[in-house]
């Protein structure tokens, strides 16, 4: 048997439609695809993507909270005070997912907002008790997710991936792209693309304004 097929394959659905047979063909595809001239975005995107909807499917089965709502409540427990458009830019996400984030924590009683003592108009979050009660068994799911995803690795191996993610990261081009500069967005709204750059660079924009 193809053991790919049983660890990182394709999911149950495709197996009962097409077996093991279709389960190997199906691999074969995804590594074509990770040793194409587009690998390197396809495997990140496989990996991220991958994650996302596991832990999409707990978090909403679990605590009835989206990842992205997760992933926010993690932020401001973490940076008390932290703002809405510094979320993004720990987690990069449209603008509108993090705002409609921040109201369901809000509306469930799991943070709060505070003015800032600089600027009136400016939110500052904060986790509420019954958030760190929400997030504790969050954290521990995670960890144990963590496990899950990097337990094949030896310690020098997940140091090693580590530091080549964080080199990526650290690249201009991951969230102000040029390759990419005309993107949908600025087909479907002109002003889209560039109020969402300045919303998570902290750049003035109205969009951002009406973030906080």
């Amino acid at each position: 048997m193809d053991l790919s097929c049983k660890h990182g394959g394709p999911p149950p659905w495709i197996l009962k439609e097409a077996g093991q047979k279709g389960c190997a063909a199906m691999d074969h595809r995804r590594k074509t695809l990770f040793s194409g001239e587009l690998g390197p975005l396809m495997l990140l995107s496989h990996v991220v993507l991958g994650n996302n909807l596991v832990t999409d499917r707990f978090t909403r089965r679990q605590f009835d909270l989206p990842v992205q709502a997760w992933s926010a409540l993690y932020a401001i427990s973490q940076f008390p005070g932290i703002r809405a458009k510094e979320i993004a830019f720990l987690f990069p996400r449209p603008q509108n997912t993090i705002s409609r984030a921040l109201a369901t924590l809000e509306e469930r009683g799991l943070i709060t907002r505070e003015a800032s003592g600089e600027d009136a108009r400016e939110k500052l979050l904060f986790i509420s008790p019954e958030g760190e009660a929400t997030l504790k068994p969050l954290i521990s799911a995670s960890l144990e997710r963590q496990k899950e995803l990097f337990g094949g690795l030896t310690g020098e191996q997940t140091r090693t991936l580590m530091s080549l993610l964080e080199l990526v990261v650290e690249s201009p081009g991951l969230i102000d792209s040029t390759a990419m500069d005309g993107s949908v967005f600025d087909q479907a709204d002109g002003t889209e693309a560039e109020s969402q750059s300045r919303w998570i660079t902290g750049g003035s924009s109205s969009a951002g304004a009406k973030a906080e």
